[in-house]
């Protein structure tokens, strides 16, 4: 069954993040060209690593914009979970873009080292003061989000839910049924003794989606589960990091050209040019390296850093009515959709409806929307529903 798409509710805020990120998108670019053409013709491979700098911003904003605006095609035949990944496929090729790039420069600089070349400083220093000034109106652009109704929140206390719970129990050796379970309060519940026992192999295979009024992104981990912050602000987030450090990275050209303007006739001071390289290259490096790791987890399908599986698996066994929980997996979609998915093993008396209920309350009180639970009876297998 394909992911059920999210709602959108607070999709107003969430346009006015992408058309930010439009925005930083096409200045970073438009300057990105500027420093290029300018660091050929001032012949500063700093420049041009700023330059470099920039190019892994453009590309983050693009992949940003581009995986919401993706991610919002519904799923197809082909593509049951729909086009989130899309996001991951696009980072990955950023990154390793820019570190082709930054290779490339880092082997210039070596040879500016062992061989100086003449730096035009005086343009050096106007681009990288120009510089300056397009990364503090990129940081106005982006940094006007945090106002009253201006960021969506993701509540599991006050959203609307839906409730539909129901199962299948079959006397004889096979078993299906699907149970959907929704909740007003995203806390775990311990059940007493359900009414009705279940039979010898009852089997509940819950999809779980919770349309929250908090609006449709899941959330990494569970500290941003209550602090009400969704995918779309953590894009901003790490947009705005970029932009300090290439704000930064700015200032560190202009004194770097300011030196050698004001020694020019000494061609000593040429090795500040490459200098300036190693350092912005290394970064570069710094500030992908969240990136990677953050593409390696997804790949690898890591449990989403700041979620325990051993918690996990030790909260679901304490619901009362569970005897025992099996195969418990928990992976990424993409950065910020967490999936769970579980056997549990109920005792004899247990309401398959009631303990799916309550099971999937506690995930969604973790921020997994998205819970796949596979009830089994007397401790025996069943076959998959």
């Amino acid at each position: 069954m394909p992911v059920p798409d999210r709602a959108t509710a607070c999709s107003a805020p969430r346009l006015q993040i992408q058309q930010k990120l439009i925005a930083a998108l096409c200045l970073a670019f438009v300057f990105m060209i500027v420093e290029v053409v300018g660091g050929l013709m001032a012949h500063s491979l700093a420049i041009i690593t700023d330059a470099a700098h920039l190019l892994s911003d453009v590309s983050g904003f693009a992949v940003a914009v581009l995986a919401a605006v993706w991610a919002k095609r519904k799923s197809q035949e082909h593509f049951s979970y729909g086009y989130h990944r899309v996001e991951v496929l696009g980072a990955l090729a950023s990154v390793m873009t820019v570190w082709l790039v930054t290779g490339l420069l880092l082997f210039e600089a070596i040879q500016r080292i062992i061989t100086p070349e003449p730096v035009n400083g005086k343009l050096m220093f106007i681009i990288a003061v120009v510089g300056v000034g397009v990364n503090v109106v990129m940081l106005a652009i982006l940094g006007h989000n945090h106002g009253p109704g201006s960021s969506c929140s993701h509540s599991h206390g006050n959203g609307h839910s839906h409730d539909h719970g129901h199962s299948h129990s079959h006397d004889h050796g096979g078993c299906s049924g699907h149970g959907h379970g929704g909740s007003k309060a995203a806390t775990k519940r311990q059940l007493g003794p359900a009414g009705a026992p279940a039979s010898h192999h009852a089997c509940a295979h819950d999809h779980d989606h919770h349309h929250g009024g908090g609006g449709g992104g899941s959330v990494l981990a569970p500290a941003a589960a209550s602090g009400g912050h969704d995918h779309s602000n953590m894009n901003m987030r790490g947009a705005i990091i970029h932009v300090i450090g290439d704000f930064v990275q700015s200032i560190g050209v202009a004194v770097a050209g300011a030196l050698i303007w004001l020694h020019q006739d000494d061609p000593r001071w040429y090795i500040a040019d490459p200098i300036c390289t190693f350092m912005f290259a290394g970064l570069v490096l710094w500030t992908t390296r969240a990136i990677l790791r953050d593409i390696g987890d997804v790949l690898m399908e890591r449990v989403p850093r700041g979620l325990c599986i051993k918690t996990i698996h030790d909260d679901l066994s304490r619901v009362r009515g569970v005897e025992s929980v099996s195969d418990l997996h928990v992976w990424s979609l993409t950065p910020g959709i967490p999936l769970l998915c579980a056997h549990v093993n109920l005792s004899s008396e247990a309401d398959p409806t009631e303990v799916l209920h309550a099971l999937t309350s506690h995930c969604r009180s973790l921020g997994i929307e998205h819970s796949t639970i596979q009830l089994m009876s007397c401790g025996m297998e069943c076959e998959v529903c």
